[in-house]
């Protein structure tokens, strides 16, 4: 929520190259420490690090090194059937949408946490701010989509077939999400609240 907030007050909806340019490797390990100790108030995030990329490298960071993706490792391929064509998914296999993932199979934590990003990446691909970031939702999903689902399996060879259906994935949740429930903005809404008026003045 910190990231994601920081990553807005700082002009991320509205910055060209979002999610896809680098920052000097200094400035992101300081910023590590820093998070690391929830020292979320230090002056270095107000006075220093006032990019948005930093903000959105350190967020894409912040998933790459999760010791389970926000799509656990556990549901890997039953989020990848969901994409799949017929022919390729076991005969048993009982087709479900992407709400019902989320909301049957996806660990509450994970849910939130991905719906939270669903709702600030409808803000950057809105219309008037597309024009000024030049990004789209396929822009985002193929960006993000290995920070956020990637296998466990050890052979770590490239499967362009897999890369595809994982980026397919997070496109569909990307644009399939429907409106969060009452409880749900209720969290956000009151976490938001928490982290502006302590650490995002």
């Amino acid at each position: 929520i910190f990231l994601i907030n920081k990553l807005s007050q700082t002009g991320g909806l509205k910055t060209q190259g979002i999610f896809r340019l680098s920052v000097p490797v200094s400035e992101l390990d300081h910023a590590i420490v820093l998070l690391n100790l929830n020292d979320y108030s230090n002056t270095f995030f107000s006075q220093v690090l006032t990019s948005p990329h930093a903000y959105a490298v350190l967020l894409k960071r912040w998933f790459k090194i999760l010791n389970d993706p926000i799509i656990p490792y556990s549901l890997y391929e039953d989020a990848l059937n969901i994409i799949r064509p017929p022919i390729l998914k076991d005969a048993n296999y009982k087709q479900i949408s992407v709400n019902e993932f989320m909301n049957k199979k996806l660990p509450q934590t994970n849910n939130l946490f991905l719906k939270y990003l669903i709702r600030f990446l409808k803000d950057e691909y809105t219309d008037e701010n597309m024009l000024l970031n030049m990004m789209v939702v396929q822009n985002f999903a193929t960006i993000l989509a290995s920070t956020l689902i990637r296998s466990n399996q050890e052979d770590k060879a490239v499967d362009v077939d897999q890369l595809r259906l994982e980026i397919s994935f997070i496109m569909t949740v990307f644009k399939q999400i429907d409106n969060l429930t009452k409880e749900e903005e209720t969290w956000m809404t009151e976490a938001e609240k928490w982290f502006f008026e302590n650490f995002c003045k």
